[in-house]
């Protein structure tokens, strides 16, 4: 069975709308950050903390856009290898039509050849036996 590349299109697009969907969270999250007007040193450690983590959840999307990339270009290559395998096989069929009607065409040409040879050898013992 042959892989889906259709499949891992589907995922690639998954993937990007993740991306997108945990960027505009964290979006989301950065102006709610950005509004509380807390003002303490605990205050500051959260602020400190929740720029830390929105930063990380940043690259997770940007590493979610890399697998989407990824796999759109599998999919890409999946599809000229199925091509190219396609067309291997469909040479392996013609080729192997064409060894049958070979072979096919060198067996007619044996029965014609033992047809020749009985009628040649049939001719030969006529003339050897009386009559």
């Amino acid at each position: 069975m042959l892989p889906d590349p259709d499949a891992v299109d589907a995922l690639g697009a998954r993937a990007s709308a993740l991306a997108d969907e945990l960027r505009a969270s964290v979006d989301r999250l950065q102006r709610q950050a950005a509004g509380v007007a807390w003002v303490s040193s605990a205050a500051s450690t959260f602020a400190e903390q929740a720029d830390e983590q929105l930063r990380s959840l940043r690259r997770t999307a940007e590493d979610l856009d890399g697998a989407a990339d990824d796999l759109r270009r599998h999919a890409a290559a999946l599809r000229n290898r199925i091509t190219s395998l396609l067309a291997l096989a469909e040479q392996a069929v013609d080729a192997a039509g064409n060894a049958v009607e070979a072979t096919v065409d060198a067996a007619g040409n044996i029965v014609d050849a033992a047809g020749n040879a009985l009628d040649v050898v049939g001719r030969g013992l006529g003339r050897l036996l009386p009559g």
